[in-house]
């Protein structure tokens, strides 16, 4: 299985770890890519494609409460990546 991973921040395995812990799931990578400007999360084990979560599914599986803006507005159906505040992502699971 290959341990390439595309995303070079050094906090990923803290949020794999915080990710299995909350869902109770088993994922083994945590891929952050944009395909069509939503941010995914995904499982090495699968294809790529049935098992990947959106960023809004996964926050509301996660604590449903979180609420991420943009210019002031809730973006509830897609998280543009060029304007993705990851350490405002990160901090919610601190």
């Amino acid at each position: 299985m290959s341990k390439e991973n595309n995303n070079n921040d050094h906090r990923s395995d803290e949020f794999l770890e915080k990710i299995n812990e909350m869902t109770g799931e088993d994922y083994k990578t945590f891929y952050k890519y944009e395909i069509g400007n939503q941010l995914r999360f995904t499982n090495d084990q699968t294809d790529g494609a049935v098992e990947d979560l959106r960023t809004r599914g996964l926050i509301k599986k996660l604590i449903g409460k979180i609420r991420i803006t943009k210019n002031g507005k809730e973006t509830a159906n897609n998280i543009n990546y060029k304007n993705f505040d990851k350490s405002a992502f990160y901090a919610c699971f601190e």
